[in-house]
């Protein structure tokens, strides 16, 4: 009896839809998709791919070694055991989404490759963009939830725990947080105050989250004189494009949270994402109970703190 696998006008189908959705992720990568949720493509600049298991395991920095001595001749070492490693534990967690087309679907396009592909790609652009949607809402929860990625609230705070961690374990497991006001008359002071302490701490700010009205607030601190550039067509204008504070780029989520601004040094903060996770398309496979076929979108991975010192962020900031 033959082994051989029947090439079936299904499985024609589907290998067809597969070979779209393939075609498409090449024309229009994940990458592109980021920069309308800019919180999330800073995270995604440093990501980390990884085969990953039920956890990201971290081993952190604690203190520094307590046996270096100054020396002189015969002095002896001192042999005590020094602890100075602490550990940082992030669960995996997973988001999935279904992409989905039915029978009815198919033979709505049916000989019209052109259209087919069209459906796919509509309906890949709304699954990516909702699940990152998703993620960038994660981002700013006002308390940590199970099964979503870390959350910036609790994260870069100055108390409780994250990874596992508490700061009342390792004083050095704890953010800058500056207790701020009126952005007009104090916003620069607590600002520079805020980056000066991480700067202290060894870290190098580079990125600075808020909403677009604390983003306002800097902008017009940093514009306060009417300037007009003249170009010959007699058009004025006034303003800038980007807005830098200390070097760091600052930018605007509609995510984020309100009266708050943070201060994120990238190196310390990225995206561990496991490889068989890394918001994949797999091919598409027939359903059991309906004439449609699905593709199983899932991305499995946490955003990772390993430096907790290396942030801050200014709370109750009005204008």
């Amino acid at each position: 009896m033959s082994t051989i696998a029947i090439d079936t006008p299904a499985n024609r189908t589907t290998e067809r839809l597969t070979a779209f959705l393939s075609d498409i992720g090449e024309q229009k990568p994940i990458d592109q998709f980021f920069p309308r949720r800019k919180a999330l493509e800073v995270f995604t600049k440093n990501m980390k791919i990884k085969d990953a298991g039920r956890q990201v395991i971290y081993p952190i920095n604690s203190g520094a070694n307590p046996t270096v001595k100054d020396a002189a001749d015969y002095d002896t070492y001192d042999p005590s055991a020094s602890d100075t490693a602490l550990i940082v534990t992030y669960p995996m967690v997973n988001k999935i989404a279904s992409l989905v087309v039915s029978w009815e679907e198919e033979r709505e396009v049916a000989g019209k490759d052109h259209a087919m592909y069209d459906l796919i790609e509509h309906k890949r652009n709304v699954l990516l963009n909702s699940v990152l949607d998703a993620q960038d809402t994660d981002l700013f929860a006002a308390t940590q939830t199970a099964n979503k990625i870390s959350s910036l609230v609790p994260t870069i705070l100055g108390t409780g725990a994250v990874g596992g961690l508490n700061q009342s374990t390792d004083a050095d497991w704890a953010s800058t947080v500056t207790a701020s006001g009126s952005f007009a008359s104090q916003g620069m002071s607590d600002m520079l105050n805020t980056y000066t302490t991480i700067a202290g701490q060894g870290a190098d700010p580079d990125v600075i989250i808020s909403r677009r009205q604390e983003h306002n607030f800097y902008h017009l601190l940093v514009d306060p004189d009417v300037r007009y550039a003249y170009t010959p067509d007699l058009v004025a204008g006034r303003g800038f494009r980007g807005l830098e504070f200390m070097g760091a780029k600052w930018i605007y989520d509609p995510k984020s949270t309100s009266g708050v601004i943070y201060l994120v040094t990238s190196e310390n903060m990225y995206l561990s994402v496991d490889s068989a996770g890394n918001y994949d398309f797999p091919p598409f496979i027939e359903m059991p109970l309906q004439r449609a076929k699905i593709s199983k979108f899932a991305f499995r991975g946490n955003l990772i703190c390993d430096r907790r010192n290396s942030h801050g962020k200014l709370t109750g900031v009005v204008a």
